[in-house]
């Protein structure tokens, strides 16, 4: 779904900014995404090895970055062209699914 039907790029960036920044890991809103692409698990794991925290542990901070892009993603959300339009001729040959690698919240 990230990058293929929806435009999801910015609002994960807006909430690493959001959720890692309340951590203390100084994040350039203008940076190159060195983390873009990574599994959000992963991502967690380059900013920990680099400014580890204290608090929430890693895997609460996976469920708060995906809790916060599910909310952007509901929110602001917007579909990509040719969406629509390929999930429809896709449906035309038969049964469609959503596949994803990222947890289900």
């Amino acid at each position: 779904m990230d990058g293929l039907l929806l435009d999801t790029e910015v609002l994960w960036h807006d909430a690493e900014l959001e959720i890692f920044g309340r951590l203390g890991v100084p994040i350039p809103e203008t940076e190159n995404r060195s983390t873009k692409g990574m599994y959000v698990t992963d991502v967690v794991e380059y900013w920990y090895a680099r400014y580890p925290w204290s608090g929430p542990s890693r895997d609460e901070v996976v469920s708060q970055l995906l809790e916060r892009v599910g909310d952007l993603v509901e929110s602001q959300g917007q579909m990509l062209p040719g969406a629509i339009r390929a999930l429809d001729l896709a449906s035309a040959r038969g049964p469609i699914a959503l596949a994803s690698s990222t947890r289900c919240r």
